[in-house]
């Protein structure tokens, strides 16, 4: 089984606020969906986009993935990939998923807590964005 999930920005780049997401007494998150069998996992990020939160995006690389071992399942791995993103629309994002979201600056990330899967992701992704001396050439 494949999950996505979309580190979206207010405008491309380094200075681009974060949308965070947090679920009824969770722990935030950044959005995410499952990956239907047909589908590319970049077509389920637009799609999540969409259905969860009513804005279009420009999907971007791929940021990561992260493989679970799960033994006791006949699935035995699950995928989960990050996909950078820009919010198309400049307009706000509005959810049934989600109870509160958030646009935050990639400096502040840090300050909160996050779990599972998203916590391993801004381990990584948070010392790099915040680096001044990279230049940043991901592509939108």
């Amino acid at each position: 089984m494949t999950f996505v999930s979309a580190l979206i920005q207010d405008v491309a780049g380094p200075t681009g606020k974060v949308l965070i997401c947090r679920k009824e007494g969770g722990a935030w998150q950044l959005p995410a969906c499952k990956v239907f069998t047909s589908e590319r996992p970049e077509c389920a990020v637009a799609r999540l986009a969409w259905e969860q939160l009513g804005i279009g995006l420009k999907v971007g690389k791929l940021a990561m993935i992260g493989r679970h071992l799960r033994p006791e399942t006949d699935t035995k791995h699950d995928y989960h990939e990050y996909y950078e993103a820009v919010n198309l629309w400049q307009k706000a994002p509005k959810s049934d998923v989600y109870r509160e979201m958030i646009w935050v600056s990639p400096s502040e990330l840090s300050n909160y807590e996050f779990e599972g899967d998203d916590k391993s992701f801004m381990a990584k992704y948070v010392p790099w964005i915040n680096c001044k001396k990279i230049p940043d050439v991901r592509m939108y």
